[in-house]
């Protein structure tokens, strides 16, 4: 029996942490799904994971961009390729038919699906975080520990400009409690894929501002998938969202500053992504950001 820690963001993390304490004894095997995608923060962060639980991290999966190529047309929330031929076969046929359990990284404060294995009875799915009970904030708490939080992908021009918008208010943002403010002010909410269809506007600014290389080859990708007007974003393209970077980035300051200030709500009103949508950390499936 194979005993498999599949690694793609805290929770997963957390999970193999978990795992490893209360069942020391098994012969672990540690994975990532990498997409050719991933932001250098990701890789350091991996680098680190690994160290800490003692296990070399297994890379495996398929090369995205290549698989775009092929399809002819971008992944999205209506066509959701990418998972599933990126990472989920891939980790398949590494297994073959050896008979694995696979321990997941769903909380027991999560209602969501876990690893269908009908058409492989061979792997078997647990979900230890559920089985000991623990939710967001033993993740948090937990990682914050042991010194490995995923990475924060801190925005310091959103903070500056944050700052400025508060103006005499601006030393509310020294009594924010850190893995609040780590939440914030990060240019990305989940370790995806740098070109991941679920990503906020903000985000992509994010990556414009602080990868450039990278941003410009999901640009290139938009372009070439063969699919005309078919973009990223819904109604959009990403050459279209660059033009308004400022104005995104600055929208996401104020929305910021009215979460810490909500008495002074009116001085920052937009009509742009709920407020309580700003410490929201989601990922798209079991093996993307999880």
């Amino acid at each position: 029996m194979r005993h498999i820690l599949p690694i793609s963001g805290k929770d997963s993390l957390w999970t193999a942490i978990v795992q490893k304490r209360r069942n020391p004894d098994l012969t672990y095997e540690a994975m990532f799904n990498p997409t050719g995608a991933e932001t250098p923060e990701v890789d350091a962060w991996l680098d680190q994971a690994s160290a800490y639980i003692g296990l070399t991290i297994h890379r495996i999966g398929e090369n995205l961009e290549a698989i775009i190529e092929e399809k002819g047309i971008l992944p999205s929330p209506m066509v959701r390729y990418c998972t599933r031929e990126a990472k989920i076969h891939p980790m398949e046929n590494w297994l073959g038919k050896d008979e694995a359990c696979i321990y997941y990284g769903i909380r027991a404060d999560e209602k969501r699906s876990g690893y269908n294995n009908a058409a492989r009875p061979n792997l078997h799915p647990i979900y230890p975080l559920i089985e000991c009970g623990m939710g967001i904030d033993d993740v948090w708490i937990g990682l914050d520990n042991v010194g490995l939080l995923p990475p924060a992908f801190f925005w310091q021009s959103l903070y500056d400009l944050t700052k400025q918008i508060l103006g005499v208010y601006a030393d509310v943002l020294e009594r924010i409690d850190p893995l609040t403010s780590r939440k914030l002010f990060a240019g990305r909410s989940r370790m995806n894929c740098s070109f991941c269809f679920f990503q906020r506007a903000y985000e992509w600014i994010w990556l414009l501002e602080t990868h450039p290389d990278l941003y410009q080859k999901a640009v290139e990708i938009e372009a070439n998938t063969g699919a005309a007007n078919y973009t990223w974003r819904r109604r959009e393209s990403l050459p279209e969202l660059a033009s308004k970077s400022v104005a995104i980035k600055r929208r996401r300051a104020k929305k910021i500053a009215s979460l810490l200030l909500p008495q002074q709500t009116d001085m920052f009103e937009d009509d742009e992504e709920d407020i309580p949508d700003l410490l929201q950390v989601v990922s798209c499936g079991l093996f993307c950001g999880k």
